[in-house]
């Protein structure tokens, strides 16, 4: 094979490794959209849930952060046994899933409303919701992470 063959094999690797990074599983851009649409529905949960937590009487905060803390619980140990299930599996397929637009946009609502009304960060919540549906661990951990930036400015002014 002459240079130009060469030359032109480099290039296709090197295109397809950039294309698997960034669009394949757990790739940048896809992060970057889970994280950026989890931010930015944050505005309007955070605010909604700083609201709540004025508007509700305290007697009911000692029960409903404790629905919370079973939820959170429960989601845990779903993801836990679903995994363990896929290693024994005999040819485990370990599917990763991409959340639309919508369920990002509904989860980025429900867990800064929850976030903002118990007063904790979006990563508490936001990690095992989002390994519960199949996002991978490290996506869901970088896409909660930037979720929590506008919590916690949020939750502040409120």
């Amino acid at each position: 094979m002459g240079d130009p063959v060469w030359l032109f094999l480099i290039l296709i690797g090197l295109v397809g490794g950039i294309g698997i990074s960034a669009l394949g599983p757990g790739g940048v851009l896809v992060t970057i959209r889970m994280s950026s649409v989890l931010a930015i529905s944050a505005i309007a949960g955070a605010a909604g849930g700083v609201l709540l937590n004025i508007v509700l009487p305290g007697r009911l905060f000692g029960p409903l952060l404790g629905v919370f803390i079973a939820v959170v619980a429960l989601l845990v140990l779903y993801r836990d046994r679903r995994d363990r299930r896929a290693a024994r599996a005999p040819h485990p397929l370990r599917a990763h899933s991409r959340p639309s637009l919508f369920v990002l946009i509904a989860l980025g609502l429900g867990i800064s409303t929850v976030s903002g009304l118990f007063g904790m960060g979006g990563p508490m919540i936001a990690v095992p919701v989002l390994a519960a549906i199949g996002v991978p661990l490290l996506p869901a951990l970088a896409a909660s992470q930037a979720q929590s930036v506008v919590i916690a400015l949020v939750g502040s002014v409120g």
